[in-house]
């Protein structure tokens, strides 16, 4: 399999992927029941029909966009995951997560043992997942990246602050096109059920790719390549 770059831990929905030897991994909170699926039951009738994490919202498909064009080099792969691995509704995942988050900590630094590749980055999707991964005494260095949430949203525009010249440069040069190429890409190297696909094609062409996520996707372009070339 392919080597990769990074890893990511943020705040996601609770389904692993495909693994791979990885030389970057993102780290996000937890998954979240809710569009994809209301109840716990919902849940495990669609990962049993082969649906996984990270791969329903543009925004989902924007932070892989991210990571393919700026954060890999040809060649090497990344690994997305979350902190907390039982996917719960939005509401109750305030509830008591510095408890859970230690509970599952030990099963994060096992995948990541098997998962990152020597000298892997590692990435934080989001504060809340920085602030746990100090707290909890996490050893490897690692950035902070904006979650892609759009709760979050309001730091988007924070973040190309003093930038705009370029920004405006760089929502030019992207599209929607270039997410739905990524939403091919990812799911064809998942395996994913041709119906599964189709609906998540379907799914993100539907939705605008507004300024508000083209600065999502530029933040992340900033972050990791801090000298990109125009």
């Amino acid at each position: 399999m392919a080597i990769a770059r990074a890893r990511f831990i943020g705040s996601l929905r609770e389904r692993v992927s495909r693994v791979w030897v990885s030389e970057g991994q993102q780290i996000c909170m937890e998954p979240s029941l809710g569009r994809w699926a209301g109840t716990p039951e919902a849940g495990r009738q669609r990962i049993a029909e082969g649906f996984r994490n990270f791969t329903w919202s543009i925004e989902d498909f924007i932070l892989h966009t991210a990571a393919r064009r700026f954060l890999c080099a040809p060649g090497q792969t990344y690994h997305l995951t979350d902190l907390s691995k039982g996917a719960m509704t939005v509401a109750r995942a305030n509830i008591d997560r510095d408890a859970r988050y230690a509970r599952w900590y030990k099963l994060l630094k096992q995948e990541i043992e098997v998962v990152a590749k020597p000298g892997a980055s590692f990435v934080a999707v989001g504060k809340v997942v920085e602030r746990e991964l100090r707290r909890l005494g996490f050893a490897e260095p690692f950035t902070t990246v904006l979650h892609y949430s759009g709760q979050a949203a309001w730091a988007r525009k924070a973040a190309i602050d003093g930038q705009e010249a370029e920004f405006r440069s760089f929502a030019k040069s992207v599209s929607l096109q270039d997410i739905l190429e990524t939403v091919k890409w990812l799911l064809s190297e998942n395996d994913s059920p041709t119906e599964l696909t189709q609906e998540a094609i379907e799914r993100v062409r539907r939705v605008k790719f507004t300024e508000s996520r083209k600065m999502l996707l530029f933040s992340y372009r900033k972050a990791f390549t801090p000298n990109p070339k125009p």
